[in-house]
């Protein structure tokens, strides 16, 4: 949905249509989460907590419109509902623009990239004290503080790449990983479902569960021990990326 309908936007608006476009979804899902009554529980902050799990605007509709077996962990509500998709289309608009500002080639287009990126991020911590980040609702606010902090990752990665520093050995992980995006993206994903797939007999883990078990106690802090998982899970993903670089094979749509 998100691609389909930014794609036509990008067809039909110029540029700096798209901006506005951008900013009046973020707006707009705003007022929808923070003053339309829900039906049931009322106006958000008023008769219900405002973001109420169970009482928000996004995961009403989805239990009205979706079947139960349909929404996440046929639960209450779905991550990737029908109304959260109006941000979500939002972030894919502000790809879309970044991938417009990049094309120029200009000489200063990291500088403006980096900049985008400063006053999303800005923008978005500042509005996440009326509208808090959430990543399940996809707030108006997560997506300005993502986008913040992609903008900036990309424009120093072109300053950096195309600018004083040139290329060398450290890039290398960072053109693996670029040139075959599909395909790690694709392995993440099936290897992620092979391991929760896979049920031991004698605890009833699953072998993903029993992989990452050793992390909590080797490292208390449960920040830490996540990250340390996701930094393993991705060094796993970038061998076969690394064996298809090696084979000069690269996946593309």
């Amino acid at each position: 949905m998100c691609y389909f309908l930014a794609v036509m936007l990008y067809l039909w608006l110029k540029p700096r249509t798209l901006v506005l476009a951008t900013a009046a979804i973020l707006l707009g899902y705003f007022v929808l989460l923070r003053w339309v009554p829900v039906p049931g529980y009322g106006v958000p902050g008023v008769d219900v907590a405002f973001l109420d799990p169970h009482g928000n605007l996004p995961a009403w509709l989805d239990r009205r419109i979706l079947p139960a077996s349909h929404l996440y962990l046929q639960g209450f509500y779905d991550p990737e509902g029908l109304l959260s998709s109006l941000p979500a289309l939002a972030t894919t608009l502000i790809g879309v623009l970044t991938g417009v500002e990049s094309l120029k080639r200009k000489a200063d287009s990291w500088r403006r990239l980096f900049v985008a990126g400063v006053s999303c991020l800005a923008a978005g911590l500042l509005w996440s004290y009326w509208f808090p980040l959430n990543k399940r609702l996809w707030t108006s606010s997560f997506v300005l503080v993502n986008a913040g902090i992609g903008l900036i990752a990309f424009g120093l990665l072109r300053w950096w790449l195309d600018g004083r520093m040139g290329h060398g050995r450290a890039l290398l992980p960072f053109r693996i990983f670029g040139m075959n995006a599909l395909a790690a993206y694709v392995f993440s994903e099936i290897f992620a479902l092979s391991l929760a797939s896979v049920q031991l007999p004698d605890d009833g883990m699953t072998f993903r569960h029993w992989l990452f078990h050793p992390l909590p106690v080797l490292f208390p802090d449960r920040y830490v021990a996540g990250l340390v998982g996701a930094i393993l899970y991705v060094g796993v993903c970038f061998l076969p990326v690394w064996l298809l670089y090696r084979r000069r094979i690269f996946l593309k749509v």
